[in-house]
Order: C-alpha cells, then sequence, then structure tokens
C-alpha cells in the first residue's frame, strides 16, 4: 500500500500506546500519522477537527467503560471504520462489538506487530472498498483485483461475482463458484445466522459490521473467516457486497491461549492431586510390604497382600505419568526404555481406550537398545498420537483397534502405531505436521499437536512420517537413534527404579520426621524402630523447631509440602541454626516433578525419596546418610 493512514488511538494505558507507536514504526511500506488520546470526550473533541481513516478504541476509558464507548463514538462518527481493542479475551463481547459497527476487534494478550497492521489494513481497505465499488464497479475493478481479502457479490444466495482472494480462501476456481450457492459454502450451524443478516441487509435494517462465521474449503477443511456485507444495486437488483477475511490464524492462537491456560489449571491440579494420594499411597504400599515380610500368614493371605501391593504400585506410576505429562518440567535427557514408556503412556489412556471400544495391541522387540531422549517429550509424542487416533475412530461403526510395534531399522528405534480408522485423505497425509493444519471441527483441535510432535522428534534426530489409506487406517512411523558408545557415560535411568535390598545393619541413629500425614508418619517410625533406629515423628514445621532446640539429631527426613511452614523454608532455618544437621537432611516429596521442586533439590545436594516410595529405599537412604555423619 502507498497510500498515508491516519490513524485516531483511544487508549488510556501509556504502555500500550507506546507499544502500539513502536509497532507502527516498523511498517516501512506506508506513511501514517498517530494521533492518541486517553480518553472519550477528547477523541470525540478531535473529531471535530480532523477525519482520521481509522480508529483504535479501548473499550475501558476514564470516562467510559465497556459498550457504551463503542455506541458513543459510532453515534458520533458513524462513517469512520473502528477496530476494538480489549484486554477480555470473551468471543461474546467481541461479537457484541462487532454488532455494533467495529469493523474488527483484537484482544491485547496475542496481537503482535504483524496482526495489528493486518487488521489496520482490512479494516482501511474493507471501509474504502465498500464505497469505492458502490460508485463504480468497473473504475475500481483492479483494486478489488488485488484486494487482501475475499470480495464477493452474492444476489438472490448465488454468486455473481468473486476476486481472486476468494478463490484462495475457498479453494474452489472461478467457475465452480459462480455455479454454487453461498449457503454451500458456510458451516451448517452458522448458516441460519448469516441468511438472516444477509436478509435485513437486503431490506436496508441494521446489520452487524462484521461477525466471524465457519466456512468449509474444496478439501472439506474448516476455515474461521470475519464476513461484512453492504447493499448494492448489481445488474439492476440488490446485491450484498460481502467482504471476507481470513481470521483462522487468529481464531486458532486464541484457541492456543485458552488451551495454555487450562494446560496451567490442569498442572496445577494435578499437582495437588498427586500430593493427596501419594500420602495415602504411601502407606498403602509400605503396610503391605511389612505384612509381606511377616512369615506365619498363609499363602492365600500374602497372595491378597502382593495383590495390593502391586495394585498401588500400579496407581502410582498413574499418579506420576499424569504429573509429567500436566506439569511443566526442565528438559533432561537419559537413558529411556521405549518398550517401558510406550508402556507406560498407555497406562493413561487404558480407560478411555477401553470405553471408546478400542483395543490396543503391543508386539514389543525383545531386548530394544535404550535412547538417549527426554522421557516427557517422547511421552507426549506418543500420548498425542494414539489419542489422535483415538478420536478418529470414535465415528467408526466397526471395532477401534490400535496397533504399536516396537523393533530396529537402520539403527533406529522404530515405533509404528497403527490404527483401523477412516484415514488421512490423500491432499492431506502430507500436510498433518503443518503448524495450525487440522481436519478436526473448529473448537475441537488446535492443530499444533503433530507439529510439536514433529518438531521434539527432529530435536532428538530422528523423524516421524504419516502412512495412510484412506478408509482404511494410518500409519505413524517414528524413527529415533538408539544409544551410542559416547552417551553410555549418562547412567540415570528416566522413570522406575531398581530394586532396593535392605543393607546389613551397621548403624542406629535418632531421626526426626517432619511429616504432616499421620499415617504416613506412623509407617516410617515403626520401619525405623523395627531397625533399631529412635524416632520421634512431627507434623508441621513449628513442633520441629521446638524438638531442635530440645534434642540432637542425627538425620532429619522432612517432607516438603506442609501447612503454615513448608519444607523449603523450615529447611532454610535449618541451615542457619543447625548447619551440620542441614547436611543430612533427606527430603520426601509427593511431586517431583514440577520445576520449583526439581531446582530446589538440585540446589541442596540432598538426597530425597520420591512418594509413594519403597520402605527398603527409605531404610537404605536413612542408614547411608548415618554412616556419613560428621
Amino acid at each position: 500500500m502507498s497510500d498515508s493512514i491516519k490513524i485516531l488511538l483511544v487508549e488510556d494505558n501509556p504502555g500500550d500506546i507506546r507499544l502500539i507507536q513502536e509497532w507502527m514504526s516498523e511498517i516501512r511500506d506506508v506513511s501514517y500519522q498517530v494521533d492518541s488520546f486517553r480518553r472519550l470526550s477528547e477523541a470525540l473533541d478531535y473529531l471535530d477537527r480532523q477525519k482520521p481513516d481509522i480508529v483504535l478504541l479501548d473499550l475501558g476509558l476514564p470516562d467510559s467503560q465497556g459498550l457504551d464507548t463503542l455506541r458513543e463514538f459510532r453515534a458520533y462518527s458513524p462513517e469512520i471504520p473502528v477496530v476494538v481493542m480489549t484486554s477480555l479475551d470473551d468471543e461474546a463481547t467481541a461479537i457484541e462489538a462487532l454488532r455494533h459497527g467495529a469493523q474488527d476487534y483484537i484482544v491485547k494478550k496475542i496481537v503482535h506487530s504483524r496482526m495489528l497492521w493486518r487488521v489496520i489494513r482490512y479494516a482501511f481497505e474493507r471501509n474504502r472498498l465498500a464505497g469505492a465499488l458502490q460508485k463504480s464497479e468497473e473504475q475500481y475493478r483492479t483494486l478489488v483485483e488485488n484486494a487482501i481479502e475475499a470480495i464477493c457479490v452474492v444476489q438472490d444466495g448465488m454468486f455473481k461475482f468473486v476476486n481472486p482472494k476468494t478463490t484462495e480462501i475457498s479453494g474452489y476456481s472461478n467457475e465452480e463458484l459462480m455455479s454454487m450457492h453461498f449457503a454451500d459454502l458456510i458451516h451448517p450451524d452458522d448458516r441460519g445466522m448469516v441468511l438472516e443478516y444477509h436478509l435485513r441487509s437486503l431490506s436496508d435494517e441494521g446489520v452487524p459490521g462484521a461477525y466471524p462465521i465457519r466456512i468449509f474449503d474444496k478439501c472439506g477443511n474448516t476455515k474461521w473467516v470475519q464476513i461484512s456485507s453492504v447493499l448494492i444495486i448489481w445488474e439492476g437488483r440488490p446485491a450484498t457486497l460481502n467482504f471476507l477475511s481470513d481470521i483462522t490464524e487468529r481464531k486458532l492462537a486464541e484457541e492456543q491461549v485458552v488451551t495454555t491456560s487450562k494446560l496451567a489449571s490442569i498442572g496445577e491440579l494435578a499437582a495437588g492431586v498427586a500430593h493427596e494420594i501419594n500420602n495415602p499411597l504411601t502407606s498403602i504400599m509400605g503396610y503391605a510390604q511389612l505384612l509381606l515380610d511377616v512369615q506365619d500368614i498363609t499363602p492365600e493371605i500374602k497372595r491378597d497382600l502382593r495383590t495390593i501391593h502391586e495394585e498401588s504400585q500400579r496407581m502410582a506410576r498413574i499418579v506420576q505419568n499424569l504429573l509429567r505429562f500436566a506439569r511443566r518440567y526442565k528438559a533432561e535427557k537419559s537413558h529411556v526404555d521405549i518398550n517401558d514408556l510406550i508402556q507406560r503412556t498407555l497406562e493413561l489412556r487404558s480407560y478411555e481406550l477401553k470405553t471408546s471400544n478400542i483395543v490396543v495391541s503391543t508386539k514389543f522387540a525383545p531386548d530394544l537398545p535404550k535412547i538417549l531422549a527426554d522421557y516427557n517429550q517422547i511421552q507426549q509424542v506418543i500420548l498425542n498420537i494414539v489419542t489422535n487416533a483415538e478420536q478418529a475412530m470414535l465415528g467408526s461403526k466397526r471395532k477401534g483397534k490400535i496397533t504399536i510395534t516396537t523393533g530396529i531399522a537402520e539403527n533406529n528405534v522404530q515405533i509404528r502405531i497403527a490404527d483401523n480408522g477412516p484415514g488421512i485423505a490423500p491432499e492431506n497425509v502430507g500436510k498433518v505436521f503443518e503448524p495450525f493444519f487440522t481436519t478436526k471441527e473448529a473448537g475441537s483441535g488446535s492443530g499444533l499437536g503433530l507439529s510439536v510432535c514433529h518438531g521434539i522428534i527432529a530435536e532428538h534426530g530422528g523423524n516421524v512420517c504419516a502412512e495412510s489409506l484412506f478408509g482404511k487406517g494410518t500409519t505413524f512411523i517414528i524413527d529415533l537413534p538408539v544409544l551410542t558408545e559416547g552417551q553410555t557415560d549418562i547412567e540415570k535411568e528416566a522413570v522406575g527404579g531398581r530394586e532396593h535390598k535392605l543393607p546389613e545393619q551397621e548403624v542406629t541413629g535418632n531421626i526426626l520426621i517432619v511429616e504432616d500425614e499421620t499415617f504416613t508418619s506412623d509407617l516410617i517410625s515403626r520401619v525405623l524402630s523395627e531397625r533399631g533406629h529412635r524416632s520421634e515423628a512431627v507434623p508441621d514445621g513449628k513442633a520441629a523447631l521446638k524438638k531442635l532446640e530440645e534434642n540432637l539429631y542425627d538425620i532429619c527426613l522432612l517432607d516438603l509440602k506442609m501447612p503454615e511452614m513448608s519444607g523449603i523454608e523450615l529447611y532454610g532455618i535449618i541451615k542457619k541454626r543447625y548447619p551440620k544437621l542441614a547436611k543430612r537432611v533427606v527430603f520426601a516429596t509427593g511431586d517431583i516433578v514440577a520445576i520449583e521442586t526439581q531446582e530446589f533439590l538440585v540446589s541442596t545436594g540432598r538426597k530425597y525419596l520420591a512418594k509413594p516410595f519403597d520402605y527398603r529405599e527409605l531404610i537404605e537412604v536413612i542408614e547411608e546418610g548415618l554412616r556419613k555423619r560428621d
């Protein structure tokens, strides 16, 4: 664009004013002038002297709030296009703004310079073209042909004119569109609304300045467009001139903001639930182990106890897997057994898969070499592909089946995830890893999942691809390099642990247990007492400090998450008052996945027990600390 644009910015936040002016300064292909005011009354006074080309209007001003701001402005100057700016990520508010005459709307927290400029350009051009075309169709045809948004004339429901951008967005040729009904392009759920506004515009009633709708392109993909219409006379009869701008990317970005927020909430919820579950699981597993070690119980009772212990371990794995997936974590590569990872990941979806009538079959190659990978990221890839397959098969009449196979292929560990779902259309197979590409209904997916998966596998030096027979199923193939000799010095295992055996009794000590869960502290006290140790248990930090003032302890077993004073806060006090004991603190936590927990434990260099823990592991860690005491 070579035009000069005069912009009126009505915004009371100085930071937002500076940011918008900085963004505008990045534009090099157009001259512009930005005049800003912080109050609506000042902006209306300005309109008496100047006529801007476009207005950026904040809805929350010192002297006017909400949609009343827009109504008053439009009543004062209805001919100037207005783009509403809002801090509210609320689609209902945005739609109401468009119904009251706004050309467009932007949500501040997701807008960036390129998006802002595109919105300004669309609104300016749309307003200019509407007037231009009504004056002279032929004079401005070149302008319409090169417009950056779709422009079409609809008369009696049929297309009478379309510009090249219309064919680009829809995927249909000019000839195909000219033989189509406009409603054929529109999502069924939105047709009623579009028809109502179309009829109202033909009768010269008030209609929204612009509003979002969904359309289907020729490949069947759902796209979001923002449509605005004006009444014109076409070949002597009433028709509508329609402007459609593709806002799919913006809609998906807004959905991603909501999804990210939900995931953050899920992470916090999962952390709390995990802590609540891991505490009783520690007791269940521990008491089951203690009873299993009793010699004079019947085989039937021992079998029942073993079932309790194994099922509680299974529950612990599910909780830990949920935490690993839902919480933020520090990326960390380690030796990963891919068969074990897949099995643990399937446990996360086992209930949903069963209730969806989907059978999962695994064919794991034995003695598969380990890979060097971030366990959580690879789990995310597997879970995303399995969930996609599950969703694809839900609408199928036949019984769903997912087959996961592992093996070796050209020095790579290969994972094949095959389903018998509807498959992917041939023209879409090559697009599935593209950002924002999705064949799901609007609101059912962001189109980012497989793109993220592709990035994760690429970062691991591997490759992922898709094969599909339309109507018969899809197979995703993942190749990851096997562990090399240069990587074998990394000894840490990603998940699970070694079998703990009770060490020979060599030392005894005095242990302070700081744990707010009574059953857990009772279990720990009993286990330690049976090994000959002296122990005292307190439920909180305040009681712990009192005990430390009265007694000397060799080890302090400290739970990280407690009411009133956390274990982290108590440890800070112990470091200052009892520096020697601080070196012999052992931590216990039900959420080892959280970044904050990881960073704290690394910073201390102290041993820790992840709940629910094996009581043999407890003894091993405590007695190791006693052997190393000053």
